[in-house]
């Protein structure tokens, strides 16, 4: 048996293939540490990169598909509530579904046989691909399908499900009698959105090739509706995040069960704030119904609803800044009159208003010295917005009033004085 020796060309070529072999291992431990997600394409390049770039496309892809697995399965594990858990869950089995159809299978049939699972606004993903499905673990009927949208609150999840759900059965190609079969619900329950507008098409479509006239008549007549109402489900809710409605669901049960108005009008304001750039028809209309409401005008907190509708772009009629002065004129606390005007100034800077408007609303206290130390603040922001917006005889009155504060001994605190006074 000859034996074998080692030359030059034989060491680099065993050097070589340890090396690769090496860098497999680090540049897998690095990526599920700092999984592909976390990348953008504009950031420096990572580390894994300079490591596997240099690898066999197949070792290369074996590494980034490990990363991708280890990745959502930590997510699917560690999810904090049961909506995120489920969602995660369909994103691991939707990712192995290629590599691993019987785990994937596993995972999406747990969704489905676990009742708080199913439950949860995110199961629509796991249930919809086990529609008509070939999953050994479960079958799902178009019926069951239909009872789990009809257990969903929110109908941006209703759209999200039944948009699954049709996709689900686009891609079986199943006949037009089974689409018919699935969208027949949405005749009965009407969506008068316009988001829903493609499903009634769809019906209209799967109807005239049945040449079933009755059930077009029916989908055109609904069209018709939606056409009118003119009325969409906003895209800032159909994307909100997860807990969007959790905090909506618990301002509005804080609304209903709030004992007196001051309790009531805190959480109203706070639903409103939740739904701006979301749905600003209702938080319009949730601040409108608050306005001059004899419900409201003398809870402790009313100030901070006539705040958030100062120069509001999304409501509906806003406050002025005049209004306002006048509302200011109504109050007798000077805790509550200084609150007022803290409140004010913080909704100009989340509306991001010119320093000219900041002086417009600010004047009033520059034309004499306050009666307490807490005002300065307030004065001082007025210089220097004047100073911004070129107002030169604004801002010297305030510079002389910040001045006559700062050194007199007479303006004392607002709590100071008060509990003297109590």
């Amino acid at each position: 048996m000859k034996k074998f020796r080692w030359n030059k060309r034989s060491f680099l070529f065993g050097l070589a293939f340890f090396l690769a072999f090496v860098a497999f291992l680090i540049s897998e431990g690095i990526l599920q540490a700092n999984t592909l997600a976390a990348g953008k394409k504009d950031d420096q390049p990572r580390e894994y990169a300079r490591l596997v770039d240099w690898l066999p496309k197949s070792a290369k892809l074996a590494v980034e598909y490990r990363a991708q697995y280890l990745d959502r399965k930590e997510k699917m594990e560690n999810a904090r509530d049961v909506d995120t858990r489920v969602e995660a869950m369909f994103n691991f089995a939707d990712y192995i579904k290629v590599k691993d159809k019987k785990g994937s299978d596993a995972v999406l049939a747990e969704v489905a046989l676990n009742p708080e699972y199913r439950k949860s606004r995110r199961a629509y993903k796991s249930l919809a691909r086990l529609l008509l499905g070939d999953n050994p673990q479960i079958a799902l009927s178009i019926k069951d399908y239909h009872q789990h949208i009809d257990s969903l609150d929110w109908d941006e999840d209703k759209l999200a499900a039944w948009n699954a759900g049709r996709a689900q059965l686009n891609t079986k190609r199943v006949a037009p009698r089974v689409h018919l079969e699935y969208l027949a619900p949405l005749l009965e329950n009407k969506m008068i959105y316009t988001n829903f507008d493609n499903f009634y098409a769809n019906i209209q479509t799967h109807a005239n090739k049945l040449q079933d006239e009755a059930t077009v008549q029916k989908a055109t007549a609904v069209r018709d509706e939606i056409k009118k109402a003119r009325r969409g489900i906003p895209n800032a809710i159909i994307q909100a995040p997860l807990d969007f409605r959790t905090r909506y669901a618990e301002y509005k049960k804080s609304i209903e069960d709030a004992k007196d108005a001051d309790i009531r009008l805190s959480s109203i304001i706070g639903l409103a704030s939740l739904l701006f750039d979301k749905d600003n028809g209702e938080a319009s209309r949730l601040l409108a119904a608050v306005r001059n409401n004899p419900e409201y005008v003398n809870s402790k907190n009313y100030y901070a609803a006539m705040a958030r509708m100062l120069l509001e772009k999304r409501v509906s009629p806003q406050v002025t800044i005049a209004e306002y002065h006048d509302f200011l004129k109504t109050l007798k606390d000077p805790r509550d009159v200084f609150m007022a005007w803290e409140a004010g100034l913080g909704q100009l800077s989340s509306i991001k208003a010119s320093p000219a408007v900041f002086v417009n609303y600010l004047k009033p206290l520059g034309e004499q010295l306050p009666e307490y130390r807490d005002y300065l603040i307030l004065i001082e922001q007025l210089q220097e917005k004047a100073v911004a917006a070129k107002d030169e005889e604004t801002a010297k009155k305030a510079e002389t009033l910040v001045e006559a504060i700062k050194n007199s001994r007479d303006i004392r605190p607002m709590h100071e004085t008060m509990s003297n006074r109590g």
